[in-house]
């Protein structure tokens, strides 16, 4: 980038130098024209050509292209525009079809609406089965756990019922998972 830069300037600098040269020509009595240093203007014509880099060029070829490109684009999108405002018009002047959709759209909308709300409680509905089963299930085992936590007295008995209690909690759970 600092290079462009410097090439800039420098491309700057030739410019100012050719008005310059303009600027110092002598004027032509009657004429209303000057007369310059063809040679000097000519070679920094020449210099202000090599300076210029080759993106320049390439950017300058880029550009033209680009505008051409809107105006073509330009030019589409009027066309398109009056294609659709005679579309347009023709809708309208048909207003029967247009009433019909609308009307269509309004029974398909209130059907979905329906439909909504009927999968929304449905959907209540399920979720609050599941929890009632869930509250029913936890309340069997704490109850399960009650019991064998009084029942059990000695360390046998204790072993025992612990491994009644993991398997009745067990049973209980993949009786849950069955439903």
């Amino acid at each position: 980038m600092n290079k462009q830069n410097n090439i800039l300037g420098q491309v700057f600098e030739l410019i100012d130098n050719l008005e310059d040269i303009l600027e110092a020509g002598r004027n032509v009595p009657l004429s209303g024209r000057s007369m310059i240093d063809k040679e000097t203007a000519m070679e920094i014509i020449r210099e202000i050509r090599v300076k210029i880099p080759a993106e320049m060029t390439q950017a300058k070829y880029i550009w033209n292209q680009r505008n051409q490109l809107i105006d073509e684009a330009k030019k589409e999108a009027e066309i398109i525009v009056k294609q659709a405002e005679t579309n347009m018009i023709q809708m309208i002047d048909d207003h029967e079809i247009m009433r019909n959709a609308t009307k269509r759209a309004a029974e398909k909308d209130e059907a979905t609406r329906k439909k909504a709300r009927e999968l929304t409680l449905q959907t209540n509905e399920t979720i609050e089965k599941k929890f009632y089963d869930a509250e029913k299930v936890m309340e069997q085992t704490l109850e399960f756990m009650r019991k064998n936590r009084l029942a059990m007295s000695g360390v046998k008995q204790n072993q025992a019922m612990k491994q009644q209690a993991l398997e009745r909690a067990k049973k209980i759970l993949d009786d849950e998972d069955e439903e």
